[in-house]
């Protein structure tokens, strides 16, 4: 799936997310299952469910881990689809 530049999305309700020394940890309270992201996944939640879209996260990213936006880019739409398979993370509708 491919998301625009300017989505936005939240936090499941169904989803409990801490970040621990970098890294974060997420129970998902409907099925009871445990998912841990690594500092870029992490971040990357951060910075998604804090209200940005996805440009603003290409840029941000970019910027504190030094890659390029492609690679970026596709890191967060990857993220993106697993979450939304699990609804931890739902699409803002404009």
């Amino acid at each position: 799936m491919s998301y625009s530049d300017d989505q936005r999305f939240i936090a499941s309700d169904d989803a409990l997310a801490r970040v621990l020394d970098g890294e974060l940890v997420m129970l998902d309270l409907k099925s009871g299952t445990y998912f841990g992201m690594n500092e870029v996944g992490a971040r990357i939640w951060e910075i998604l469910t804090a209200g940005e879209n996805i440009a603003s996260a290409v840029e941000t990213l970019t910027s504190e881990f030094a890659v390029d936006p492609p690679t970026v880019r596709e890191d967060i739409e990857s993220l993106l689809v697993q979450l939304a398979e699990r609804d931890l993370i739902k699409p803002v509708e404009a």
